[in-house]
């Protein structure tokens, strides 16, 4: 109990779960937080379930991320394009048209 009598809610583990597993689903590195969070949930015993089917789920999110980036369809592309160099002749490409990079001098 506090000096003042407000109690202080505490955290239930299911939203804050579900919170770093959408995290982890819109940005991979937040799926250590989802492993972790999931590693704290083992150390409780009510609360070893949750724990353990967090973890799992972050190890295949990872594993699911580290695939997707492998076979190259992590990032939008058209279909069997390959071609690493891309970017960096696009960007060489504008710049003339801002008047930084000029051809002719």
């Amino acid at each position: 109990p506090h000096s003042d009598g407000m109690p202080v809610p505490r955290p239930r583990p299911m939203p804050r779960t579900l919170c770093w597993l959408v995290a982890a689903w819109f940005k991979t590195p937040f799926v250590w937080l989802l492993i972790a969070q999931g590693v704290a949930l083992l150390c409780r015993r009510k609360t070893r379930a949750l724990g353990a089917s967090t973890v799992l789920v972050g190890l295949a999110t990872a594993a699911s991320a580290v695939f997707l980036a492998r076979r190259g369809s992590y990032t939008p592309g058209r279909p069997g394009e390959s071609h690493p160099e891309a970017p960096t002749e696009s960007v060489r490409n504008s710049l003339p048209l801002y008047g930084s990079c000029r051809s002719d001098r």
